[in-house]
């Protein structure tokens, strides 16, 4: 059985350079608890965004190239560029998993409406990306996602 995404934890952040943050902690393994609510969109979101196109075999074209994006080298004539292409990742996994969700029976509070890009930004200092991402739900309850972590393994 492959392994799962297990949300575990949400925590609320104190304020960062004018930025809520929520922490969304998870592990890697066999569910042993289900989520619901926010959570699990959030799941959801967190899952397509590390998928790499063409590695789902029930949804071939389903996931984002977003985590190939950041471990590029990085210059100062890039930054803006690779800054744009996860934007439109970020926007394409929002279509996609609204496709995926149209013809399924799922509470308001699990299907998405809207993920929104608070900052996608390059650190040079550390050479690292920030990525915030808000996952919104049909329900109106929302959750934010700092997204660097996913994508460094940590």
């Amino acid at each position: 059985m492959a392994d799962d995404i297990m949300v575990l934890r949400y925590t609320e952040l104190p304020p960062q350079a004018g930025f809520a943050r929520q922490k969304v902690s998870f592990t890697w393994g066999k569910r042993t608890k289900t989520v619901s609510g926010v959570l699990r969109l959030a799941q959801t979101v967190i899952k397509m965004l590390l998928t790499t196109p063409g590695t789902d075999s029930f949804y071939v074209e389903s996931g984002t190239i977003l985590p190939g994006l950041v471990h590029r080298g990085v210059t100062r004539s890039s930054q803006q560029s690779i800054k744009m292409d996860a934007t439109i990742s970020v926007q394409d996994l929002e279509r996609q998993i609204q496709d995926i969700q149209a013809g399924l029976s799922i509470p308001d509070d699990e299907r998405l409406r809207e993920l929104r890009i608070r900052r996608i930004e390059y650190l040079p200092v550390t050479a690292e990306w920030i990525v915030d991402i808000t996952v919104i739900s049909y329900a109106g309850t929302a959750v934010t996602i700092d997204v660097a972590p996913y994508l460094k393994g940590k």
